[in-house]
C-alpha cells in the first residue's frame, strides 16, 4: 500500500516542504488516501493518534478494501506547540497465496507553530488587582486600551507577568516578539 496527503483538504494548515504545519488553538483538518496496487487487497489501517495528536479523531472509509480515505480533525491548543509525528500502519489482509501479511508504515510530520496568547481575563473588586501572563515569545509590550485605567495600571509594561491594578474595566494589549507562520504575536486580555 502507499499513502499520499490530500493537500486540498488541508485546512487551518499548509503543507511544507513534507511537514503539515499549523497554529496552536486552530482546528486542523487533512484526509489521506491508502491505496495498493493490487485490486483485492483488504486494507486494514491502525495508527498512534492517541498519543502523537491529544484529542484528534482520525475517520477511516472504506476499510477492508483496496482503497482507505482517512480524514483527521484535531482541535490544537497552546499546549500541543511542536513537532508530532502520526504513524499509521496499513495491513493487506487479502490472504491470497502464499497467504502472508503485507505490512508497511508511514509517517506523518505535523508541527503546530507558537502563537502570543496572553492570560488573565477576570473580574475583580475595586481596589484588588490579578496577575496577567503570556505566552509564545520571549520579549513583551503592554499597552491599555482607550477608555480604561491606562498603562499605569499595570506594574510593569516589558515583561511576562505583570499585576493589573485597574479602577475601571480595562483591556490590555501584549505584543511579543514571536514570528512564526501563524501571525499571531499580539492577543488581548480585560480586567
Amino acid at each position: 500500500p502507499t499513502l499520499n496527503i490530500d493537500t486540498l483538504t488541508i485546512t487551518a494548515g499548509q503543507l511544507v516542504n513534507g511537514v503539515i504545519q499549523g497554529c496552536a488553538e486552530d482546528t486542523l483538518n487533512f484526509c489521506f488516501d491508502l491505496k495498493s496496487t493490487y485490486p483485492l487487497a483488504v486494507l486494514v489501517p491502525s495508527d498512534n493518534s492517541t498519543i502523537s495528536l491529544p484529542g484528534a479523531t482520525v475517520t477511516y472509509q472504506n476499510t477492508l478494501t483496496d482503497s482507505i480515505r482517512a480524514c483527521v480533525t484535531w482541535p490544537t491548543t497552546i499546549l500541543d506547540t511542536g513537532l508530532h509525528v502520526l504513524t499509521i500502519t496499513v495491513k493487506d489482509s487479502s490472504c491470497q497465496p502464499p497467504g502472508f501479511l503485507i505490512t508497511n508504515t508511514f509517517s506523518i510530520t505535523i508541527n503546530i507553530n507558537p502563537i502570543t496568547k496572553a492570560f488573565g481575563d477576570t473580574s475583580i473588586c475595586t481596589g484588588d488587582s490579578a496577575p496577567l501572563s503570556v505566552y509564545g515569545g520571549s520579549s513583551f509590550t503592554w499597552t491599555a486600551l482607550p477608555g480604561g485605567s491606562g498603562i499605569g495600571s499595570l506594574s510593569c509594561t516589558n515583561c511576562n507577568n505583570p499585576i493589573a491594578s485597574p479602577t475601571v474595566t480595562t483591556s490590555y494589549v501584549v505584543t511579543s516578539n514571536l514570528s512564526s507562520i501563524c501571525n499571531q504575536s499580539t492577543d488581548t486580555v480585560t480586567v
